[in-house]
């Protein structure tokens, strides 16, 4: 009994670990390559691959799981990423679109993978103070409701991997032990704090 409850004990501990990373994780990937197909492609041409590729998914997939289920339209529930990253797609198209980018200050703070680590120590409070707990992120659940602190959180990390495709050798650089080990001690530090606030 001692030993499935031990089980049970680290089982928890992994699945509330992976839920604290794996949707900014999502986010920053997402900002990494729509400032890739941005760059590659060109804003119009990125606008329109979205628009069709998150946006129409996100209004036919909401509809057939609202009509199954006889909820309202427009409510979101598991597919609220979904509009958060169509909205970000927006707003990265209207910044390309006006030639906003990245300042050169910003771009040169993380331009090793030492000060990549120092420039996410911001993510701690962060993420504290922008979500419900430790493990409660703040999300929207229709299309017409606004959650601000969720709508900010999540921007960030999208924002941030867009920063990262300006520096794509930052991120092949992070694969060495020598950074690797210590980005791994940065994010197990980040899970205590997060789950001790």
């Amino acid at each position: 009994l001692y030993e499935a409850a031990l089980e049970g004990l680290l089982l928890l501990l992994v699945i509330l670990w992976i839920h604290l990373w794996r949707m900014p994780l999502f986010f920053v990937l997402a900002g990494f390559f729509a400032q890739m197909v941005i760059e590659r492609r060109g804003a119009d041409a990125f606008l329109a691959d979205r628009a069709l590729r998150v946006l129409c998914a996100l209004l036919v997939f909401m509809t057939l799981f609202n009509w199954v289920t006889g909820r309202p339209w427009g409510d979101l529930d598991h597919l609220w990423f979904l509009w958060y990253l169509a909205l970000f797609c927006g707003l990265a198209w209207a910044l390309a679109k006006t030639g906003l980018s990245a300042p050169d200050d910003l771009k040169r703070g993380v331009e090793t993978p030492g000060r990549l680590i120092g420039a996410l120590v911001f993510l701690v409070p962060a993420c504290l103070w922008l979500r419900d707990s430790a493990i409660e992120q703040v999300i929207p659940d229709t299309l017409f409701s606004f959650e601000w602190r969720g709508f900010v959180f999540f921007l960030g990390f999208f924002l941030f991997g867009q920063l990262l495709w300006t520096r794509r050798a930052v991120v092949v650089g992070l694969a060495r032990p020598g950074v690797f080990v210590p980005w791994l001690a940065v994010g197990f530090c980040a899970y205590l704090v997060l789950m001790s606030g």
